[in-house]
């Protein structure tokens, strides 16, 4: 088991402005990105429905069928418009609602339009044997434990982003000690 310096949580790989990462979007009300959110995607895995799916959280057996993933997502592979560098591949079930978002920002953008908006609610330790991980390139879920273990999907070796290490804080309770 690496140590937790070697897990695959270092710094954010975001692309910026410049010609490696392409021309720079607005994503802003007005604009097309912000219109088609409010729109069905058109993948289906990524179709938002009233309710998670009643086996939210449960572990099962992989099904064809990958779990939907909600907010702004820009591909199959769970990238959004606020992360989707090459290696930003991964959803994370919200513990709170049971729901697939590849990141906290899609998913507070999410419930501003739900009647009943909630806030976000870490895994705690406890429960990080949950499959709440998805890999976006085999569709794999992964327990919280195992993704923070290793750098690469363990089903397909697909990279994992090293700067998610980041944001950990804002999705798994953390001891101390």
């Amino acid at each position: 088991m690496p140590s937790r310096a070697n897990s695959m949580f270092g710094p954010i790989h975001r692309p910026g402005p410049g010609p490696e990462s392409g021309p720079t979007i607005d994503h802003g009300p007005g604009s097309a990105t912000w219109a088609r959110r409010s729109q069905p995607s058109a993948n289906p895995a990524n179709r938002a429905s009233a309710a998670p799916p009643p086996d939210a959280g449960v572990a099962s057996a992989k099904t064809d069928a990958a779990p939907p993933v909600f907010g702004a997502v820009l591909d199959s592979a769970t990238r959004c418009i606020h992360f989707h560098s090459e290696l930003d591949i991964v959803a994370i079930r919200f513990a709170c609602c049971r729901r697939y978002y590849p990141c906290y920002q899609c998913h507070d953008e999410a419930l501003r339009g739900e009647p009943v908006p909630h806030a976000a609610r870490r895994w705690p330790q406890s429960e990080w044997s949950e499959l709440a991980i998805l890999c976006g390139v085999c569709h794999r879920e992964l327990s919280i434990t195992e993704y923070r273990q290793v750098e690469r999907c363990p089903h397909c070796a697909a990279e994992f982003n090293p700067g998610c290490r980041l944001h950990a804080h804002l999705y798994f309770e953390e001891s101390d000690g």
